[in-house]
């Protein structure tokens, strides 16, 4: 069974395309970020006992510590520059989201390895973080230059 879109009939390929482009655009961010911040704690915990209550509250504070210090930048000193990125920006940026995760995860290995014991927990929250939202940053300013070379 065919849809009118805008005048113009869709076909079932058509539609699942449009469904999926959507699905990447709405998700990719937040899916990045639960890789990120899932296997940063993993990282932590595979060469420790099992992780208690404290650490895992710390782990957390450091990530949301280090997330809003990004938000309170934005929202003070970038305002007046906030503007949306286009759908495709977003997904073409998303494409080099593997660089902000590995290099959100290497800190945090490295952390593992430098830190011992408490400190390392919220520490490695806060890198992982902290990382991973500026590098996707990064992979955003490249993705829309290359968009406005084409």
């Amino acid at each position: 069974m065919e849809q009118q879109s805008g005048g113009a009939k869709r076909n079932f390929a058509d539609r699942y395309a449009s469904g999926l482009k959507a699905s990447v655009h709405n998700n990719a961010i937040a899916y990045g970020f639960s890789i990120v911040i899932t296997a940063a704690l993993a990282i932590l915990q595979a060469s420790r006992d099992t992780a208690g209550i404290l650490e895992v509250l710390t782990f957390a504070g450091g990530a949301v510590f280090a997330f809003t210090l990004v938000e309170a930048f934005v929202y003070l000193v970038l305002q007046n520059r906030l503007e949306e990125e286009s759908t495709e920006v977003r997904l073409l940026g998303s494409v080099f989201s593997f660089l902000s995760i590995a290099l959100a995860l290497a800190a945090v290995f490295a952390i593992e390895r430098l830190l011992n014991g408490l400190p390392a927990w919220p520490v490695g929250g806060f890198l992982a973080t902290l990382i991973y939202v500026c590098v996707l940053a990064l992979e955003f300013s490249v993705a829309e230059r290359l968009r406005g070379q084409q």
